[in-house]
């Protein structure tokens, strides 16, 4: 059989990045749930719109 060594410093270092990259993606969720949604592309200015056809 073989044995298997993890270290306390691998262990702890795990625990930092885990607990960093959390608060980094919870920051930016919450400042992406903030900002508001856009659903679709801003419609052109009136001047540049297709005109309407004729009834």
């Amino acid at each position: 059989m073989f044995e298997l060594v993890i270290s306390i410093p691998a262990i702890l270092l795990v625990l930092v990045i885990a607990l960093g990259c959390y608060l980094l993606g919870r920051n930016r969720g919450r400042a992406e749930a903030a900002s508001p949604q856009q659903f679709a592309p801003p419609a052109p200015p009136q001047q540049f719109a297709p005109p309407t056809p004729p009834k």
